[in-house]
């Protein structure tokens, strides 16, 4: 029988991530399949762990393998930084443990990340878009627009929604941004939330929102990753919960908002040109515009409000209709199946799949590390891997 090969850890670093996970003994012990007593001995310093063992732990407490041979445990590293909530979602609601399960997720997979690059030998592009509160918002957005590489008709070609997410999604992420999207939260919890870190910061978006919904929080987190600004936000800018919370969010709004609709392209448009001032816009007038440019009928309108062509009055009734037809479309919505591969790539998002998958191939990781990292079996990585080189080509 081959020996058994102990890990080389800390009784301390072992007790410090099965706390930091939320994570009680007996919990762990039945997320990494390993038994009470054998959890109880490692963290009170009587034997260690096998590297398998590890492995398994590392899993369950959702950490990266390399954060177990630290020196010492870290200080926790706070990636609750910024949330974007519907209105009526409660202050409660925050210990939500799906929720916090998704916030160790990403930081998880953050960390992942970062160690895999290294291992590779790649380099993650380093973010460096940054703003102000003191700045003209149209401004940032023309930058940040820049800066993501989208044209105006590239925008004006996408045919759906979800081709639209995908190509925001991806300039974001060429910015140097991990861009997940969280499972089982319900749309009235959580919208998004974002980590702001000097390398490799993360945006997390709601999977169960639409997919306009999720570009806006997308766009909307990105600012705030410029800012460097964390705390809770809400999509009403009324609910925040103090006038500099305000102050952030409606900036990161009007830019978010102007980014998707640059002023100067709306005001152009011959439907714009043609409207008589004071006069309310028709529906079928607004479906046209919000279509066009690939994002919500509530974010065109806010658009045309913040150009001088609608006025608050107007915005204000027709985002309590949407708001209320939103609430009775997602309670009938239906649910059509969707590829593996596809989930996989949309939860994990392509450059921590590229990433996952290239260690794999570079044997830097097992077939057991993939099925983990990506939450996937083995079975399926063909088709990721096509998907993701069919990614690669179109980028090119």
């Amino acid at each position: 029988m081959a020996e058994r090969i102990e890990a080389l850890v800390k009784a301390e670093l072992l007790v410090w991530a099965r706390r930091t996970a939320k994570l009680g003994i007996e919990a762990a012990a039945e997320a990494a399949d390993i038994s009470q007593k054998k959890i109880e001995a490692w963290e009170a310093g009587e034997g260690r762990p096998s590297i398998p063992q590890l492995r398994k732990l590392a899993s369950a407490y959702k950490r990266p393998l390399a954060a177990f041979y630290l020196p010492e445990p870290p200080a926790e590293f706070d990636v609750m930084r910024d949330f974007r909530r519907l209105p009526e979602a409660s202050e409660s609601s925050l210990a939500n443990a799906q929720l916090q399960h998704e916030i160790r997720v990403a930081s998880w997979r953050r960390e992942l990340a970062i160690e895999i690059a290294r291992e590779l030998d790649e380099q993650f592009p380093k973010f460096s878009l940054h703003a102000s509160l003191e700045e003209d918002p149209v401004e940032v957005a023309r930058r940040a627009r820049v800066a993501l590489g989208v044209t105006d008709s590239q925008q004006f070609k996408w045919v759906d929604p979800f081709e639209a997410l995908t190509a925001w999604r991806e300039a974001v992420e060429r910015l140097g941004v991990l861009v997940f999207q969280t499972q089982g939260i319900p749309i009235d919890e959580m919208r998004g939330f974002s980590v702001s870190a000097e390398e490799v910061p993360v945006v997390a978006l709601n999977g169960k929102d639409s997919p306009r919904g999720r570009v806006f929080t997308l766009l909307h987190e990105l600012i705030h990753l410029m800012l460097g600004a964390g705390g809770v936000c809400n999509l009403d800018e009324g609910h925040a919960a103090n006038r500099d919370a305000k102050r952030v969010e409606v900036f990161c709004n009007r830019v978010a908002g102007a980014v998707l609709v640059p002023p100067e392209l709306l005001l152009g448009e011959a439907v714009v040109l043609g409207h008589s001032t004071g006069k309310d816009w028709e529906e079928s007038e607004i479906a046209f515009l919000a279509d066009r440019y690939s994002v919500s009928r509530e974010t065109l309108i806010r658009s045309l409000v913040l150009t001088g062509k609608a006025t608050e009055r107007f915005y204000a009734l027709k985002r309590a209709e949407y708001l209320h037809g939103y609430s009775q479309h997602a309670t009938k919505k239906k649910s059509y199946p969707v590829p593996v591969y596809r989930k996989v790539i949309s939860r994990n998002g392509r450059r921590f799949s590229r990433l996952v998958v290239d260690a794999y191939r570079e044997e830097t990781i097992t077939g057991s590390d993939l099925a983990n990292y990506l939450g996937v079996r083995l079975k399926h990585l063909g088709e990721i891997e096509n998907a993701l080189s069919r990614s690669s080509a179109k980028a090119r």
